[in-house]
């Protein structure tokens, strides 16, 4: 049997160290939520901050199949694994925790397996030398220095280990310039068990880290040679040296297809790729292939098919796990400002940014970008959005744009807000840069409000907030009454004083029949008052009737008191219907679903929906003529549903949109 361990040849190495790990990895356990689509992100980006200087960076993801005991170091593996797990017990009364336990049953089910799916992610970059492999496989040690590179924070890898059922991630690189005869092949490997003892010998112990290596000196690795590595990594740098001549394979044996169904990795893939890296494919500095060599089946992302991917996720209005993050509806909004808005260059910080803005119905947003990847937005949680950028476009005419910042070319700007984001890339956290550079780049982002406020036309349309009457009965109510509804309903209309919802008030009741001589308000001390002011309404300008059809389901008639151009309705929750969040005065609206007019389906054009407020366009009305509609949707507060809102219904002229005017 193969002697395992010995420290001169190439192996699986648990090297030795007098630290104390479990099963349970902090550096695993921390991104073991993390959602599919977050973790093929982390690998795109990863492969982007390789890229060669003008050339289009190729990701390809493979799946394929083989032996297990193909996999590197196996043998020094289970070796390893089966120490520690008479360690962990020998340290802990005999027993495991719950944890540890479950994580040990993965392990020993994974290796009793013949076969195991392996992920392979291979660019076409630069490609890992000696220096960034050391840091790659390091904890908090980045070796990205150079300032176009997206990561700073040295943990990145550790996002795909959850995605292994062995903790085992391999990696192989050939690194050097195309054509110059100097290229460096190397490999190696990195698993996570816990603490153990090698024999009865070791008194010092060993690591929970091991690593594939040719030997060890101490802190140096020295890796294995070009004709030490093995044929599960081989391959791919084969593949490499002969389409790209240079770049990286990340290569996950005992892949678990993120917990999910098979199918679900191209969907995250494609998820991935579309809604996070629209620019970059758009602009055609980013291709993403999907390889499967067990179903022998391939696809591509890439700008002639990226509009159509990205409408498959075009109904996603909530993120889910992926909620920090661009979802599909979003996504479309914000390709198709990039694809048909006006372009502008701005000086920021002696640094150039390109500017994209597009008008069309809904609320202002504004998205940041950098190097071809989506970061934040302004309608991100406080903390995560774009700096001084939350509510500063509500006066003017809805419109969509992008903020893109790339290296070299955006300077000291593009530095500035590199160093502000979190290690995940999703968000912008000022607080972490040092006093004078938080000013500094506060500063830049005023510039940039002003910038778009000057660019943006302020808004000049009426607002109607109607008289609307919500009944309460179920239809099987005696009520008199209500035989000339023009809705057909047979119970008793009856007018709905909608009471808000405020912290500390109670919570029961929020509608209540409006009795005879009863007031409409209150001036008492205790009102709050809305943060800001609301747009200018005419209360007589439309009468709505509206009635609850069941969950999730409401009818309305709607007449014109007055002609209107161009109008919208919103089903806005009822001034402060949710009491959960700290947010009281900030606008809610239900998505709605599906709709009709007078009895006719409307097209999902006239939907205007992104996730935040949503509206159906009515067109125009002449006074006195009314409309019947019927509408389903949803309302969800914090991702949990709203079953029984109360709605204030808005009417808006909308401004016609750039592309509109002088044809009306």
């Amino acid at each position: 049997m193969k002697k395992v361990g010995k420290e001169n040849e190439t192996d699986l190495h648990f090297l030795q160290s007098t630290d104390e790990y479990g099963f349970t990895s902090t550096n695993i356990m921390n991104f073991r939520e993390r959602s599919p689509a977050a973790i093929v992100r982390e690998l795109i980006q990863n492969s982007l901050d390789a890229a060669r200087t003008g050339e289009k960076t190729i990701v390809r993801f493979i799946l394929l199949r083989i032996n297990t005991e193909e996999i590197p170091g196996i043998v020094s593996y289970r070796n390893a694994f089966k120490k520690a797990i008479q360690y962990r017990k020998k340290v802990n009364n005999g027993e495991l925790s719950d944890q540890e336990s479950m994580v040990v049953r993965t392990i020993k089910e994974t290796l009793d397996c013949h076969k195991q799916d392996v992920l392979a992610v291979v660019d076409n970059g630069y490609g890992l030398n000696k220096k960034t492999m050391r840091a790659l496989l390091s904890d908090g040690v980045s070796s990205k220095v150079s300032k176009s590179a997206t990561g700073a924070f040295g943990n990145g890898h550790f996002t795909v280990f959850p995605t292994s059922d062995l903790r085992y991630v391999l990696y192989g690189a050939i690194h050097g310039d195309k054509g110059n005869g100097r290229r460096e092949w190397l490999a190696s490997g990195h698993a996570i068990l816990a603490s153990h003892n090698y024999n009865s010998n070791d008194k010092i112990g060993r690591s929970a880290n091991g690593y594939y290596l040719a030997n060890s000196d101490g802190r140096k690795h020295i890796y294995p040679k070009k004709k030490e590595i093995p044929p599960m990594i081989i391959k791919f740098l084969n593949e490499i040296n002969q389409n790209y001549q240079s770049g990286t394979a990340v290569v996950i044996p005992a892949f678990n297809h993120f917990g999910q169904q098979k199918d679900d990795l191209y969907t995250a893939i494609r998820k991935a790729a579309a809604c996070n890296f629209f620019v970059a494919i758009h602009q055609e500095k980013l291709e993403i292939v999907t390889d499967d060599r067990i179903d022998k089946a391939s696809s591509s992302i890439n700008k002639q098919n990226l509009e159509q991917i990205l409408l498959e996720f075009n109904e996603e209005k909530r993120g889910g796990k992926d909620k920090n993050f661009l979802v599909g509806s979003k996504a479309n909004s914000a390709y198709e400002c990039l694809k048909y808005g006006e372009s502008y260059s701005k000086e920021v910080l002696g640094g150039t940014i390109k500017i994209v803005i597009h008008q069309r119905p809904g609320k202002p947003r504004v998205h940041l970008c950098r190097n071809g990847m989506w970061i934040t937005s302004n309608n991100q949680p406080a903390g995560g959005g774009i700096p001084g950028f939350y509510a500063k476009f509500e006066d003017h005419e809805p419109f969509e744009a992008l903020l893109l910042v790339s290296a070299p070319a955006s300077g000291r700007f593009h530095d500035l807000v590199r160093n502000a984001e979190g290690p995940m890339h999703n968000l912008l956290d000022i607080s972490q840069l040092p006093g004078d550079e938080q000013k500094e780049l506060k500063g830049a982002f005023k510039t940039l409000v002003t910038w778009i406020k000057e660019k943006i036309p302020k808004i000049s349309h009426d607002e109607y907030i109607p008289d609307d009457f919500l009944n309460f009965a179920d239809g099987s109510s005696n009520l008199a009454g209500g035989k000339n509804s023009p809705l057909g309903y047979k119970g008793k209309l009856l007018p709905a004083r909608r009471i808000s919802r405020r912290r500390g008030a109670s919570t029961g009741g929020s509608r209540e029949p409006l009795r005879e001589n009863d007031s409409k308000g209150s001036s008492g001390s205790n009102t709050i008052k809305p943060n800001k002011k609301p747009a200018p309404s005419i209360r007589n300008g439309f009468r709505v009737i509206s009635v609850p059809q069941g969950t999730g389901q409401i009818r309305m008639s709607v007449k014109a008191t007055t002609a209107g151009k161009n109008l919208w309705l919103y089903l806005m929750l009822d001034e402060n219907e949710d009491i959960s969040t700290d947010n009281i005065w900030q606008d809610r609206g239900a998505n709605i679903t599906e709709a009709s007019i007078d009895g006719k389906i409307v097209s999902q054009r006239s939907i205007v929906d992104d996730g935040e407020v949503s509206c159906l366009e009515l067109g125009d009305m002449e006074k006195d003529t009314s409309i019947n509609i019927e509408m389903k949707y949803r309302v969800e507060i914090d991702g949990n549903q709203v079953s029984d809102p109360a709605f204030r219904i808005v009417i808006k002229q909308q401004p016609l949109l750039e592309q509109d005017r002088g044809t009306k």
